[in-house]
């Protein structure tokens, strides 16, 4: 009974940020020079990296390619620039466009070490999550899929795991309190990317108690946020570390809880513990800890200057 209230982890929000075709998030608007040549220009409205995939309907008049994605970092700035082949005449074209954040096969660095997601000192015992559009909706195996789960009697501070940026922030004023609900939509996430382009997801935050800001900067041990209640009397937090791989974004936007295949590939980190660094293990206690090595092993000179 107790490992099965443990796998009552929520319906799979952990994926829902950014997965909609021509997301209202990222815009993209035409200028036409003087030159024919025409330039796409994007805005976005939150921090991070976005990969755009690209597709020209109809195209006249330059010979660029088809389909392209793109990689974009920058609140706005230059999409895509398109030259006449004849420079007497005007470029023709329609477009559609996908965009979903990350940057498609990053290279990851498995070198890095995370902190657990606590205060030091603190004893946690790790769970494994299973994925519940594998087991209630049949859709395709996740191979690498790796959630952890750590169940509290009383809230407590979650800390940041690497150093990142803030790109994501999920609030939902309802989500407190479940009532016995095995699953939800409704929880409160943060979301951060890392240099390497891999992403840490939190999920179980009260949403009164969430410290940081869009676009902050974050560091090895920074909280983040304090767990809301969970399942009436518990607490709980969902982790995990993942990236984007190349997949068929436009295709995103048509699938549903039946047929969903997600465009992401999981890490099984290693972590500082009591023990040493290590890989984290199902159902076994381990000790917050750190050391000055795990807090500046991805600082700037600028940034360790400070902490001197």
């Amino acid at each position: 009974m107790i490992r099965k209230r443990i796998f009552q982890i929520v319906l799979l929000i952990f994926f829902s940020i950014n997965l909609k075709a021509q997301n209202p998030k990222l815009l993209i608007t035409v200028e036409r020079n003087t030159d024919n040549s025409v330039t796409l220009n994007y805005t976005k409205e939150l921090p991070g990296t976005y990969t755009v995939d690209l597709e020209f309907v109809q195209l006249e008049n330059s010979d660029a390619q088809l389909h392209q994605k793109i990689v974009v970092s920058g609140y706005n700035g230059m999409l895509l620039r398109l030259n006449p082949i004849n420079r007497q005449t005007p470029i023709s074209l329609s477009y559609k466009y996908t965009s979903v954040i990350g940057k498609i096969n990053p290279k990851v660095d498995t070198l890095v070490t995370y902190c657990l997601p606590f205060k030091l000192n603190k004893k946690i015992t790790i769970n494994e999550a299973i994925n519940l559009d594998e087991k209630y909706f049949n859709n395709e195996k996740v191979k690498t899929w790796k959630v952890y789960v750590v169940n509290l009697k009383t809230p407590d501070t979650v800390c940041c795991m690497r150093k990142g940026i803030v790109v994501d922030i999920k609030r939902d004023e309802n989500s407190n309190i479940l009532n016995e609900k095995k699953y939800t939509s409704k929880t409160n996430q943060i979301l951060i990317e890392h240099q390497d382009g891999t992403y840490s997801k939190y999920i179980g935050f009260d949403k009164d108690k969430i410290f940081v800001k869009l676009g902050e900067a974050v560091y090895p041990q920074n909280q983040l946020g304090v767990l809301g209640l969970y399942n009436v009397a518990a607490y709980r937090l969902d982790f995990s570390v993942y990236f984007l791989v190349d997949y068929d974004l436009g295709q995103l936007n048509k699938q549903n809880m039946l047929n969903k295949k997600l465009p992401f590939q999981y890490l099984t980190p290693n972590f500082i513990t009591q023990n040493g660094i290590e890989k984290l293990k199902d159902q076994i206690e381990y000790s917050v800890v750190s050391n000055k090595e795990i807090i500046i092993q991805e600082l700037t000179k600028r940034e360790k200057k400070k902490i001197q």
